[in-house]
């Protein structure tokens, strides 16, 4: 789908609390119960476990998280706008029109709207780097706010995403490089003591957590080597490549489909290099560039499903347009930024539109929006320029206006419910039976199916796989239903009926439903 989000995946990211609201209405078998990888559900878990005890095991229980989520993050940055109008430019005579301006740019942004609707961890990064530049911009960031944010870099990174490493470590760094280039007093650089201290403590409240909910640091750690040797998080094939990595985030799809956060991303960037180079910096300039920095660098070892991962970069991207919108005066810099953030856009439009890119993500989870939408996209970028530079903020709606209909392309125009009602369709052959798959809690929706595994890394390791169906053997059940997701490259089984028999992991299996998707097909065998 456009996007990237894989629908099997999404129940992995709440698995934790899936199985516990399984369990307490006694609807899995001992000697089942265990998850792979439990560790990674942590920031998910309380809103997921209640969302399932008020919606059920359905699509509306698993992503109603997400969607109160990203109500939170969107509050969050009209809250920041609000602050940098008001604080750092003491812009009062504009009152909401900024604010409603980025409320609106949030929300008909087609990323942040898809990711919105979907559960992924991502949201929860979001979250945690938005609270963080809430908490950055308020004024005469004391000691005890210094720690905060430094409890709040650690967690974000082993309570929520590993991938959320370039917090912390660009905050310590935008930290230092302030102390430094200011010459502050050696007192002052007590603030890399409480940053420090901050990251410290975030890190003890975790490990806490651990114990508390029946983990270690070892199984924590465990989980993470395992997964990595199935799936290996840093590509050391081509380093040289690797080193593109930090240019490829410019044309992921955060930018993609949505080319005023690019020059906002772009502009805040050259902004705020040259206020700090300028010796006009502030701390907050130096800790989002460190940040934005870190990003950058780590992308060069860790790089994982980045057309759709760095969307964390998002609320940079909207205090960068923030900052174009309160610094329209100065055309040098609109003009600068706007020139090489249009040559980008043109440049990802075109990868993204051409036949090798696609070739690579051929495998049903990845499409792409016409390209007419492109061009209304580049349109609004050069309309927001052009108002800019006129003066004309009445007009600045319009610019909105193929954001809003990209999104209503996509998820209004005829939509489809072919997953939901295909498990429908599935729930009067498997209620109360036991069902397995790598994904079987994914597929145990809507029905009273009993899932027997739901491991991430399982289909990626044979002899693990084998020793499941060597339980389930063992475990003498009358019957046990498969789901199989069957793909278009998979001739030999992709037109296969009903009543049909299907090789499934060596064993001779019979196909008794299914059902299409627009990408793949999904087989209920027994």
């Amino acid at each position: 789908m456009i996007g990237g989000i894989c629908l099997e995946d999404e129940v992995v990211y709440s698995n934790s609390a899936l199985r516990d609201y399984y369990n307490s209405n006694d609807k899995l078998i001992e000697g089942f119960k265990n998850l792979e990888n439990e560790p990674f559900m942590f920031h998910s878990y309380p809103l997921h476990y209640l969302s399932y005890k008020c919606f059920g095991n359905t699509f509306i229980g698993q992503r109603a998280p997400a969607v109160l989520i990203s109500l939170i993050i969107i509050i969050l940055l009209y809250k920041i706008t609000q602050h940098i109008q008001l604080e750092y430019y003491s812009i009062k005579e504009k009152g909401y029109f900024l604010p409603l301006f980025v409320l609106f740019l949030v929300s008909t942004d087609f990323t942040f709207f898809t990711f919105s609707r979907y559960n992924q961890p991502l949201i929860y990064s979001i979250l945690a780097i938005t609270l963080f530049l809430y908490i950055l911009f308020q004024n005469n960031l004391k000691k005890n706010k210094t720690l905060i944010l430094g409890v709040l870099g650690a967690l974000s990174v082993l309570y929520i995403y590993p991938y959320n490493a370039f917090l912390p470590t660009g905050f310590f760094l935008g930290t230092f490089l302030y102390l430094v280039f200011n010459k502050e007093s050696i007192s002052e650089y007590k603030q890399l003591l409480f940053v420090s201290l901050g990251g410290l403590l975030g890190i003890f409240i975790f490990i806490i957590g651990l114990y508390l909910t029946g983990h270690s640091i070892q199984e924590y750690l465990g989980s993470f080597t395992e997964y990595d040797n199935a799936r290996p998080t840093i590509n050391t094939d081509s380093w040289f490549k690797n080193l593109l990595n930090p240019i490829g985030i410019l044309t992921t799809n955060l930018f993609r489909f949505n080319p005023v956060l690019l020059w906002g991303f772009l502009f805040i960037i050259f902004h705020y290099g040259k206020l700090i180079l300028t010796k006009k910096g502030k701390r907050y300039h130096f800790i989002i560039l460190s940040i934005i920095i870190m990003a950058f660098f780590q992308s060069i070892f860790v790089n994982s499903y980045p057309f759709k991962k760095w969307i964390v970069l998002m609320p940079f991207a909207i205090v960068g347009v923030v900052e174009i919108m309160l610094n329209h005066k100065n055309k040098k810099e609109l003009i600068g930024t706007f020139i090489p953030c249009l040559l980008i856009y043109l440049y990802a439009v075109k990868v993204n539109n051409s036949s090798v890119y696609w070739e690579a993500l051929n495998y049903g989870y990845y499409d792409n929006l016409p390209f007419y939408f492109y061009v209304a996209f580049t349109i609004s970028l050069i309309l927001l320029l052009t108002f800019l530079l006129i003066k004309k903020i009445r007009f600045y709606p319009i610019i909105f206006i193929p954001f809003i209909a990209s999104i209503y392309f996509v998820y209004f125009n005829k939509p489809s419910f072919a997953t939901k009602e295909g498990l429908q369709k599935f729930a009067p052959k498997i209620s109360n039976k036991p069902l397995f798959t790598t994904f079987a809690y994914s597929y145990s929706f809507y029905s009273n199916a009993i899932p027997l595994c739901n491991s991430y890394d399982i289909q990626f390791a044979p002899s693990r796989f084998s020793d499941y169906l060597l339980k389930i053997e063992n475990a003498n059940f009358d019957e046990v239903f498969y789901t199989l997701k069957i793909m278009p490259i998979d001739q030999e089984n992709f037109n296969k009926k009903i009543g049909d028999s299907v090789l499934y992991n060596d064993q001779k299996l019979r196909l008794i439903d299914k059902f299409d998707t627009r990408y793949y097909k999904v087989f209920l065998l027994k």
